[in-house]
């Protein structure tokens, strides 16, 4: 497992603001013009990904494969 992450101080929130913005846009726009189905799929699969790639959890990494795979064909 991977080294938990160190709490982010004020400044680094404040530099992070204007990403943070954007990813809140890019969500709202996805929610709206694919609908709920597509923006939860979406959710769901970033959640399996940082569980994945922060604990190194091997169910979240083949869930990722089951609900990616058919996107590759």
């Amino acid at each position: 497992m991977s080294e938990k992450a160190t709490p982010i101080n004020q400044e680094e929130r404040n530099k992070d603001e204007p990403l943070l913005q954007n990813i809140r846009l890019l969500r709202d726009t996805l929610r709206d013009q694919e609908g709920v189905e597509a923006f939860d799929l979406v959710e769901r699969i970033r959640k399996l990904a940082i569980r994945f790639q922060r604990d190194d959890d091997l169910p979240a990494r083949q869930e990722l494969t089951a609900l990616l795979s058919p996107l590759a064909s």
